[in-house]
């Protein structure tokens, strides 16, 4: 609660109040270290050179929150289906955590909006939101903690955007579906 109080009050004197909007509408809560998000968002064609010719852009970001949401949809599925085997509880995840559907998500959050990006996004097989919106879960992660970032996915992502028995039919994994045939 005061932390909230804190971040708002810090929002009033901010020059880039409209990103802080963006940024609170999505996950709810104030950034306390914006330059997480700003870096979530710029994908590597639209790369910023430092000084000392290192490029910054959503790449590491998009690494770190693609372990963190692994560990939270695998947490997820585990407690959902208790009684059900290994194999079933990585094709879910496998669904839920696909280039396409994190695209979808990005989008429905908003977050398309906001990404910069040189790179034609109506591309079939361009996962660049979905690239981003795991970019995002690391800035989250790195902002406000493995507990926010729990929060961000369990409470505005899963019961709004994702419906597992929906996913649980669809199979996006057709070389899996092959190798099974065979």
């Amino acid at each position: 609660m005061f932390t909230d109080v804190l971040s708002f009050i810090k929002f009033i004197f901010r020059p880039d109040k409209k990103f802080v909007l963006a940024i609170r509408r999505i996950t709810g809560f104030y950034p306390n270290h914006l330059e997480y998000y700003k870096t979530a968002i710029i994908h590597r064609s639209k790369s910023k050179k430092m000084r000392n010719g290192f490029l910054v852009n959503n790449e590491r970001l998009e690494y770190l929150g693609d372990s963190v949401l692994d560990l939270l949809i695998g947490e997820y599925l585990y407690k959902k289906f208790p009684f059900k085997q290994e194999g079933y509880l990585t094709q879910c995840r496998s669904r839920i955590v696909n280039g396409e559907n994190l695209s979808d998500l990005a989008k429905h959050i908003g977050l398309d909006k906001l990404v910069k990006t040189n790179v034609k996004t109506n591309s079939k097989g361009v996962h660049l939101y979905g690239d981003a919106f795991e970019a995002f879960l690391g800035a989250v992660y790195l902002d406000r903690g493995f507990k926010a970032a729990g929060k961000f996915i369990y409470s505005r992502i899963m019961p709004n955007y994702l419906d597992v028995v929906e996913l649980e039919h669809h199979n996006y994994n057709y070389k899996s579906q092959m190798i099974e045939w065979g």
